[in-house]
């Protein structure tokens, strides 16, 4: 599944209206952004060449063998009400919103 149709699907399944923003690795690595996962991270980015076709796993042989997959709006969506359920429990990593605000000024120049 391509990323932008995964962003739109979690998206939908959190009732977000969100404006994608494709940004280029080498500005998120001068910035301090992390991939992945952890502190100032971007879920979903991995340095390529680096990591290329870590998200391109096949996944037949898993699904042959009975895994069920579930849309990824259902998935955000219970995500969604778990985190807000969880507590303690639910330890979020990532950029925080003032932190992405601060990337999109800079990428646009200063213009948002």
């Amino acid at each position: 599944m391509p990323r932008a149709e995964l962003l739109t699907q979690v998206a939908a399944g959190v009732g977000a209206r969100p404006t994608l923003t494709w940004v280029g690795q080498e500005f998120l690595q001068a910035h301090g952004v992390q991939p992945w996962s952890g502190e100032r991270s971007l879920p979903l980015w991995v340095p390529l060449p680096d990591l290329a076709g870590l998200l391109t796993r096949d996944a037949s042989p898993a699904l042959a063998a009975g895994l069920t997959i579930r849309p990824p709006a259902e998935t955000a969506a219970a995500t969604r009400e778990w985190l807000a359920t969880a507590g303690e429990a639910a330890v979020l990593t990532g950029l925080t919103a003032a932190e992405e605000a601060a990337l999109l000024r800079a990428w646009d120049g200063g213009t948002r």
